[in-house]
C-alpha cells in the first residue's frame, strides 16, 4: 500500500505543476495581447528605433574600443 499512496502522491504534484504552467501561459499570452505588447514591429517602428539609436552614440573619431589620444 505504500507503493500506491506514492503513486498517487507524485501524481497529484505533477498534475499540480501542470495546472501551474497552463495558467503562467495563459497569463503571458493575456498580457502580451492585452497590453498590445509585440516583439514584432512594423517597419517605420523598426526605422525610428535605429535612427534613435545611431543618434544616441558620441561622435568620435576612430573605434569605439579605442582610447581617446
Amino acid at each position: 500500500m505504500l507503493f500506491i499512496s506514492d503513486f498517487w502522491s507524485s501524481r497529484e504534484k505533477a498534475e499540480s505543476k501542470m495546472k501551474t504552467i497552463a495558467v503562467a501561459m495563459i497569463l503571458m499570452v493575456a498580457l502580451t495581447v492585452f497590453t498590445e505588447s509585440s516583439p514584432i514591429l512594423p517597419e517605420k517602428q523598426a526605422k525610428q528605433v535605429l535612427r534613435t539609436k545611431r543618434s544616441e552614440r558620441e561622435r568620435k573619431p576612430g573605434h569605439h574600443d579605442e582610447p581617446m589620444r
